[in-house]
């Protein structure tokens, strides 16, 4: 399609994405009038404004005019416009310079609560890409990159470069479903004297598995053996 090259460009190739322009550029094009019915073009793309074009992008399908199409590169683009796929340029556009920006991308690793109700919770965020310096903004109005003592739920931050190209992130953080509690049955010692005091200990709640420490110093769940006295166990 790049015959008749010669013709006088009265075609036009404009830019519809909003600046800045990230990642894509959508364009639109329009053929000058008194070719006929313009139904197949072509989109031709240079990295300096002299230099040789390379076919870009060719609809799949016949196009009319006022179509768009999209382009991710920098560098100069100009369009051929012809009335059959296979036909001869019958009109072509002067070229348009156009900066595509890269957009910063996101991760993070959250941190979870592990105790409920607290707010021990955490997002580190790394940023790369795009253009630094970088510029945060999270659901809960932090502006830092990373975010801390947090209860649990979900939060999202939006991330911009220099350029003003933008990218997203978000972590859910979680809690254990219920608080830790701690419930006894105890056993009385019967006779004066005697060790046949005992407790019985049941643990909801927090984040299984448990680990106990009683302050006669034994370590497991339940405890026997014991004289009158009392008994308590973290």
């Amino acid at each position: 399609m790049l015959a008749n090259v010669s013709l006088a460009a009265s075609g036009t190739l404009n830019i519809v994405s909003p600046s800045p322009i990230c990642d894509i550029v959508e364009f639109s094009a329009t053929a000058g009038s008194g070719f006929g019915t313009i139904t197949h073009y072509k989109l031709y793309f240079s990295t300096t404004i002299g230099g040789t074009y390379t076919e870009y992008y060719t609809p799949t399908n016949p196009i009319g005019i006022n179509s768009k199409t999209y382009a991710t590169q920098t560098g100069y683009y100009k369009v051929y416009f012809s009335t059959s796929p296979s036909g001869a340029a019958v009109d072509f556009s002067t070229p348009v310079y156009v900066v595509v920006n890269s957009s910063p991308s996101a991760s993070n690793a959250p941190t979870n609560i592990l105790c409920y109700g607290n707010t021990t919770g955490a997002v580190n965020l790394t940023v790369s890409g795009g253009t630094v310096a970088y510029t945060y903004l999270w659901s809960t109005g932090a502006t830092s990159e990373d975010i801390s003592s947090l209860t649990s739920g979900t939060y999202s931050v939006t991330v911009t470069d220099a350029n003003g190209c933008t990218t997203t992130s978000s972590a859910t953080l979680t809690q254990p479903s219920a608080a830790l509690s701690a419930s006894k049955t105890q056993t009385n010692v019967l006779c004066f004297g005697n060790s046949t005091g005992a407790i019985d200990l049941t643990v909801t709640g927090g984040t299984t598995a448990y680990s106990y420490l009683w302050s006669n110093g034994l370590t497991t769940q339940d405890i026997s053996s014991l004289t009158s006295g009392t008994y308590s166990v973290t």
